[in-house]
């Protein structure tokens, strides 16, 4: 295998991987979101969601582009900017498929912000921009302006949003893969072979309903409630769930229980349940709390082994 070979086999099989955790965390970051009113989280959101579909453009024009060792380094220096409507027409250019207007104006969207936003906290007060306009704009091309502002919070309109977000982001990474999965067996690599625990297996391999990663984000959700019913009300017994029954729970409010769940459901650290636990842990002797926390600790532990049963083990053997 040669190296240019390799590098379109491997390095951008990487590639694809890292443009697919930068997507899935835009994705959730974006599902934490109740309102547009803090601005970390959107400047979040969208730096990983620019970063995520550079990487995957670029790759695509790797692949498409790089035929010696001159090609790719004339290609190398056409792509060092963070151009991606000049991404994009190039993409076009050799594979004749046409974005949809939603896809086309969402990486303007995102051009716009990395060219004028990505370091906008170092802006004079005169010439600074507020991040959330980017997304706001965008939206409300959608949506006949209907978000007037920024600390607007309905919880009927923002599932739409979201939903709506989801869905563009969905289409475009589902077909710059599909770009990268054809080009890749007409040259007879395994570029698009990536890890199954990774979350660009989870983007690019799930089946999802027009290809939106809404549902992907609400079997996310559903899963985890699964769970929670299933430990409330199992009959089973395991010497793991013997292990949790036998530690003393915390006094927390019953009544509190759904909104910690909120947060834990949407993958988001409840400040509330944090703050309340720590608040309980100074009531501890600091042995009883170290002990404690050891317990804790193996919750969740991989290179812990609750069900071996290792007598058992050895009369099979035997």
């Amino acid at each position: 295998m040669d190296e240019l070979t390799y590098l379109k086999n491997f390095n951008m099989g990487r590639e694809i991987e890292l443009a697919g955790q930068f997507l899935y965390e835009a994705i959730h970051t974006f599902n934490k979101l109740e309102h547009f009113e803090h601005e970390a989280p959107i400047n979040y959101f969208l730096y990983h969601a620019s970063v995520g579909f550079e990487r995957l453009q670029k790759v695509i024009l790797v692949l498409y582009e790089c035929h010696d060792i001159t090609s790719y380094e004339n290609l190398r220096e056409k792509i060092k900017s963070h151009n991606y409507v000049k991404l994009q027409n190039m993409i076009t250019e050799c594979t004749k498929i046409k974005l949809k207007p939603t896809q086309n104006s969402f990486l303007d969207l995102l051009e716009d912000y990395y060219r004028t936003y990505r370091y906008g906290g170092y802006e004079l007060p005169t010439e600074n921009i507020d991040v959330r306009d980017f997304l706001v704009r965008y939206l409300n091309k959608y949506f006949n302006n209907e978000i007037i502002s920024f600390a607007e919070y309905n919880v009927e309109k923002l599932p739409k949003y979201k939903k709506f977000i989801y869905k563009v982001i969905g289409q475009l990474a589902k077909l710059y893969f599909d770009i990268i999965q054809k080009k890749a067996r007409v040259l007879n690599i395994y570029t698009y072979e990536l890890n199954y625990d990774s979350a660009a297996y989870k983007l690019f391999y799930g089946s999802y309903e027009d290809d939106s990663f809404t549902e992907l984000v609400n079997n996310e959700e559903f899963a985890l409630k699964e769970l929670l019913i299933f430990m409330a009300n199992h009959n089973q017994n395991s010497k793991f769930w013997e292990f949790l029954k036998n530690i003393q729970p915390l006094e927390l409010d019953i009544y509190q229980l759904n909104d910690y769940l909120e947060d834990i459901c949407k993958y988001k650290s409840s400040s509330t349940l944090t703050d309340m636990v720590t608040t309980l842990y100074e009531e501890f002797e600091k042995t009883d709390l170290i002990e404690r926390k050891e317990m804790l600790s193996a919750i969740g532990n991989p290179n812990i082994c609750f069900d071996y049963d290792e007598e058992n083990d050895i009369e099979e053997e035997l």
